[in-house]
């Protein structure tokens, strides 16, 4: 069963190992996105994992534990991981707590920059650099907006000007996103998967112009909801 469609994703091969597919089950909102990827890159006898934005903490549950989780499966399943990020001491915690698994890469990098360089076939592309400002609009608006549903009720502020502020300080993480999709276009396949995370947040969260992107180039969503999950149609 190397290929699957949209109609078929509910009945998609688990991984059997029991241990793997409940340790990870605090992931909450991530857990089925996470699943899904991974699933389908072990029926595409998918090889290489590239992960941009490493894991920043030993217990980062709220940031997705994404470097363990591909550490962890590949560990177990075959194929190799490539981490990159432009923080030292972000790279230097991954390492210390993926120290047990074998074939991974860690790579000091700005992340655009490290996929216009890389020249591998990417079977899972995982886009996790370059936070979404969550914080930084809770901080501005002083907790009185729900950024999630972009609520307008700012004291002093129009409705209009609430949402442009929004779109400017989401849009750079939104940019970056879409330029590191862009750089690894050329490595990118039929059967390749892109996840992004971030996803369901005010202006479109940090996938909003990839998503566009990927929607006008012949891919399509399986999952949409904290991560986003595509595969070409």
């Amino acid at each position: 069963m190397e290929n699957i469609s949209t109609n078929g994703i509910k009945d998609f091969l688990y991984v059997r190992k029991e241990d793997f597919t409940t340790k990870y089950a605090e992931l909450d909102g991530r857990y089925h996105t996470m699943k899904a990827a991974l699933n389908l890159f072990l029926q595409r006898k998918g090889k290489t994992i590239v992960e941009t934005g490493c894991q920043r903490q030993e217990n980062d549950w709220g940031g997705g534990m994404s470097t363990t989780i591909f550490g962890d499966f590949i560990q177990q399943f075959g194929g190799h991981l490539y981490t990159v990020d432009n923080n030292e001491q972000n790279l230097n915690l991954a390492k210390q707590v993926t120290g047990n698994f074998n074939n991974i890469t860690y790579t000091l990098d700005d992340s655009v920059a490290y996929l216009q360089k890389f020249d591998k076939p990417i079977d899972l592309l995982y886009l996790d650099s370059f936070d979404y400002p969550y914080g930084e609009l809770l901080n501005e608006y002083g907790g009185k907006v729900d950024i999630d549903k972009a609520t307008t009720e700012v004291e002093g502020m129009s409705e209009e000007d609430v949402i442009k502020r929004h779109l400017e300080v989401i849009m750079p993480c939104q940019e970056h996103c879409l330029k590191e999709l862009e750089a690894a276009l050329p490595n990118l396949h039929k059967k390749s998967i892109v996840l992004i995370d971030d996803n369901n947040l005010a202006g479109g969260g940090k996938p909003r112009l990839a998503r566009e992107w990927l929607l006008d180039n012949g891919w399509e969503v399986l999952i949409d909801y904290q991560q986003t999950l595509w595969i070409r149609s």
